[in-house]
């Protein structure tokens, strides 16, 4: 019997009833989240962000002063027209920093949207507007 209740007590130092040391948890709140779980839609967000920065034409594109794109720039506008059919983000172009420059603005729209429409984009006049961008891009002085 001595023995018996040596063993019970050695049990209980041991930790062998665990019901003992907290209560049993709650099936509906996991005890662990899985890797990831958490800043997963923090992440897309973030991707989003970026992929729709990619639709954004900016003035350093354009040949100074005038509607016409630079080389990189209309290698820029063969990409976003490749792509435009899976995503549904509009293509900005970047206005002149002065509200002088309006008639400019309209032109390098008109400009992209007639390049778009060459490359297959049937909803390029609805899809493209003049805006500012979602970040800075390069100034040019």
């Amino acid at each position: 019997m001595k023995t018996v209740m040596s063993l019970i007590m050695l049990m209980g130092l041991v930790g062998c009833t665990s019901a003992v040391w907290h209560a049993p948890a709650d099936p509906a709140v996991p005890d662990v989240w899985p890797l990831g779980s958490l800043s997963a839609a923090h992440w897309h967000t973030m991707e989003t962000n970026a992929e729709a920065s990619d639709f954004v034409i900016h003035r350093s594109e354009f040949v100074r002063h005038s509607s016409m794109l630079t080389a990189l720039g209309r290698s820029h506008v063969m990409e976003i027209a490749a792509r435009m059919p899976s995503v549904p983000f509009p293509v900005l172009v970047e206005p002149e920093p002065h509200d002088t420059a309006m008639q400019l603005d309209l032109a390098r729209r008109q400009h992209v949207i007639q390049l778009l429409t060459e490359l297959g984009v049937s909803d390029a006049s609805s899809r493209t507007v003049v805006s500012l961008p979602y970040s800075q891009g390069q100034r040019m002085q």
